[in-house]
């Protein structure tokens, strides 16, 4: 990007977007293109400000299906703002979560109004759930150019707008045409220069009204592309003094060819993503998605780019990434890297296995799920096939772990390459019950001695059950939290005292016995509570597996064993003996300290099992029973796997942090306490906690 580009976007940036999600508390009559109404609506919620349409505009993410959004029935949103659109966000924060006291009284049948209660707020950027809005991650010029340098890769995209746009014609097709028939309205219309054009008169637009100087105009020539389909929407509404007012728009989509557009396209077509395009932006109009072939959003996994790696400390044998912010499979700029597969990032696409990545200076934590693949080895590169086609090309150097979902077929050539680089390969079932872990048990750079000083201190009950408390103290605390921003303030009255007696019990259990009791108590209590939040349909009454006998029990099993090969990669790399837990007592050749380590994150998966079923992207129609087992189907599991890797790769502030960190950094640093606690060189183990 030239420098006049970095002069002009400056008064744009950083951005931030507060993402929610609503429930109708009653049945309410759909209404197509909820856009205006949701827009005029927070403008009414906010104090109908005036310099609303300035600062703000709206992108509708998800809206109930069917005639009648019935209650319980959800919405899912992002407000954006420009700079100076902060207060207002802080603003929102307030009012949406005070919902439906906040709402205005009015006498209308709005579709949206007093009808309504919050959910959750996140971070529309990445989907970190947020508290106050200065928890909101600005999104800047590192992100932007991130955002360009992922575009300038495909050879080929389709832009596909989500709601209606409202796109001034060319001036010659224009002439002295009035109101509506001044916009594209259909195919002939619209090409992919008048595209760009007005994505340049939407910025210019944006400047003006901000006191900036607009951008030079571009020269744009030719631009390289096709219109695939254009149809033209009626829509309209009826202002506060009862006139009609049209707001019809054009639905289309194009394929246009990156890697042969600009810098300056580029910039454009990544700040429209996100800002909108045309006339009614502010109402929602003008948004739109950016695909590759496979019908998968691009850019990939995360918004902002990858920090710089660092070792934590000159002793520490395993780097740590420094930056907030971690991007699947590292799509940075490293030729040959993991670049190459950077469309695994989303697992909707019908018969593809699909790869959920760590990008972090330790490496990639590759998991592998879908239709049956072969996974070999090809001149030092981890690579996927299914028949002929090639899926995933990663060099093995770039790997810390790999987890198989389902019946693949392995190799021995990588079998063998993976036990001479020490990085351990977790199969599972489809289904997601773990069958085990084959590592070549070589001790990490701590050597035999680490592993002797923890059997020795796992021996000793009275150390071990100190650890123990640690972590059913946390897990614990975590679940508090969890129903403490889902639950109604009257079931919290009840639930959460009932939850702070068991964990203040915890710091005064006398054995593991008693430990597990308490925690089975609280189990009881928070499984029970997040029943009442899910659809009777789904059979959830409390937590079952081996099998799993019900839909919500095998979003929580297949979670737990996603987050389990993190987590036990993590011990592996930091040197400490998987088999020998503190807490879990092992059996088998189950890795027991991964299930110890685990308990204060297993919150994450529980999050997003319940976030998938309150959005229907889970429904129950997607699960099959087989004699006592539920199956999930094979595009749920896909659509399942590929919301809680985002999750799990959305930055976390622990308490007592003033940034968000990652999974992995939380992990390796959990781990870290726990070896200084071992070595005695720390006076306790300290467990993750946001609180």
């Amino acid at each position: 990007m030239n420098h006049d580009a970095d002069h002009w976007i400056a008064p744009l940036l950083p951005l931030r977007a507060l993402g929610f999600t609503l429930a109708f508390t009653e049945d309410t009559p759909a209404r197509s293109w909820l856009e205006p109404a949701l827009t005029a609506f927070l403008r009414s919620l906010l104090g109908s400000p005036a310099d609303f349409d300035r600062l703000m505009s709206l992108r509708v993410d998800q809206v109930p299906e069917g005639e009648t959004w019935v209650e319980g029935a959800t919405l899912t949103a992002t407000l954006i703002a420009l700079p100076g659109g902060e207060a207002l966000l802080a603003c929102a924060v307030d009012r949406l979560r005070a919902l439906p006291g906040s709402a205005p009284r009015l006498d209308q049948p709005l579709p949206v109004r007093d009808n309504l209660r919050c959910l959750e707020l996140f971070d529309g950027f990445t989907r970190a759930f947020v508290e106050h809005a200065t928890d909101l991650q600005p999104w800047d010029d590192a992100a932007l150019q991130h955002e360009v340098r992922i575009l300038a890769r495909q050879t080929s995209l389709q832009l596909c707008f989500t709601s209606p746009v409202r796109l001034l014609k060319a001036k010659a097709l224009r002439g002295d045409a009035k109101g509506e028939a001044r916009y594209c309205s259909e195919a002939a219309h619209l090409t992919p220069a008048l595209l760009f054009a007005r994505l340049h008169d939407t910025v210019a637009d944006i400047l003006r009204r901000h006191g900036h100087a607009p951008p030079p105009r571009l020269d744009l020539g030719p631009v390289p592309g096709q219109v695939l389909e254009a149809r033209w929407i009626d829509h309209g509404y009826r202002d506060g003094a009862g006139r009609d007012q049209p707001m019809g728009g054009l639905l289309a989509s194009l394929e246009l060819q990156p890697d042969r557009l600009a810098p300056e396209l580029l910039t454009l077509l990544a700040l429209g993503r996100h800002l909108g395009l045309g006339q009614r932006r502010s109402f929602g109009w003008g948004r739109y998605r950016l695909e590759d072939e496979w019908g998968i959003e691009q850019p990939v996994g995360s918004d902002r780019p990858v920090g710089p790696a660092e070792p934590v400390a000159p002793a520490d044998p395993v780097g740590a990434q420094t930056g907030d912010d971690i991007d699947w499979f590292g799509l940075d700029e490293t030729p040959g890297s993991a670049e190459e597969i950077d469309w695994f990032g989303d697992m909707e696409a019908e018969n593809l296995p699909v790869a959920l990545g760590q990008a972090a200076a330790e490496g990639t934590q590759l998991l592998l799920a879908g239709e049956p693949a072969r996974v070999g080895l090809d001149g030092g590169r981890l690579r996927v096939q299914r028949g002929e086609a090639e899926l995933l090309s990663a060099p093995l150097e770039t790997l810390a772990g790999v987890t198989l979902l389902g019946p693949h077929q392995v190799s021995t050539q990588l079998l063998g390459a993976l036990l001479d680089r020490g990085i351990p390969l977790a199969l599972a079932t489809g289904q997601g019950r773990l069958r085990g872990v084959l590592w070549n048990g070589v001790p990490g750079d701590a050597g035999p001695g680490l592993w002797m000083r923890q059997a020795a201190c796992f021996e000793d009950d009275a150390r071990a059950l100190e650890a123990a408390r640690a972590v059913v103290d946390a897990r614990l605390r975590q679940q508090r939290e969890v129903l403490r921003n889902r639950m109604s303030p009257e079931r919290c009255d009840d639930l959460l005292p009932r939850l702070d007696r068991l964990i203040a019990k915890t710091a005064a259990a006398s054995d593991r016995a008693s430990l597990n009791g308490l925690e089975g108590q609280a189990a009881r209590l928070y499984f029970g509570a997040l029943a009442e939040l899910l659809p009777p349909e789904l059979g959830f009454t409390g937590r079952n597996r081996r099998p799993p006998r019900d839909p919500f029990n095998v979003l929580l099993s297949l979670g737990y064993t996603v987050l389990h090969a993190h987590v036990d990669t993590v011990v592996r790399l930091n040197g400490l003996y998987p088999w020998r837990g503190f807490y879990h007592q092992p059996h088998g050749l189950h890795p027991a300290l991964a299930s110890d380590l685990m308990e204060p994150f297993r919150h994450l998966v529980e999050r997003v099992a319940l976030n998938v079923v309150a959005r229907g992207r889970i429904r129950v129609s997607d699960f099959a029973q087989q004699g006592d087992a539920c199956r999930i189907e094979a595009g749920a599991r896909r659509r399942y796997l590929a919301d809680l890797s985002e999750r799990l790769l959305t930055p976390v502030r622990a308490r007592g942090d003033s940034e968000a960190r990652s999974l992995h950094d939380h992990l390796h640093r959990q781990a870290r306490s726990l070896i200084a606690w071992i070595r005695e060189e720390a006076p306790a183990f300290e467990p993750f906690r946001t609180r």
